[in-house]
């Protein structure tokens, strides 16, 4: 691959590095400038965590559905992931763990890990099913299990 000549790697007059006079030049025109890129951030920014609440949602319930369905006896993290992952479908494999853990820390759900080398955990009590987020719309609710 052929470098570039050195003239085409300057920058064009007007292209790059525009200072705060353009930035105000187009806010006094009402072209946005800086502050709409940064309200398009914030929308994309709630939109994704109203996604992240749904899909973390949908996995609480099918890691209180796993932990229900074992009652109280021993289980391996793999049959955790199995049983999330034919309820809800492909997830990140370390999901169901991290919602294991926040599940007890709330107190929903109370375990001992026997064996961190095998992933072999034992559970002690399982609660009641938890809250939906705000942002879930109560058809969508339903819809889950």
């Amino acid at each position: 691959m052929a470098r570039a000549p050195m003239a085409r790697l300057k920058f064009r007059q007007g292209s790059a590095r525009r200072g705060p006079a353009w930035r105000a030049r187009l806010a006094r025109a009402g072209q946005g400038g800086a502050g709409r890129g940064r309200q398009w951030r914030i929308e994309a920014m709630s939109e994704q965590q109203a996604n992240l609440d749904r899909v973390s949602y949908r996995i609480n319930l099918a890691v209180m559905a796993f932990c229900r369905s074992i009652g109280v006896k021993e289980f391996y993290a793999d049959e955790l992931r199995r049983y999330v992952r034919r309820m809800v479908g492909e997830v990140a494999p370390g999901s169901p763990d991290r919602i294991l853990r926040n599940l007890r820390q709330t107190g929903q759900i109370d375990y001992v890990v026997v064996s961190r080398s095998e992933s072999l955990y034992r559970m002690l009590r399982v609660g009641p099913r938890p809250p939906a987020p705000v942002n879930l719309a109560a058809a969508e609710q339903e819809a889950l299990f």
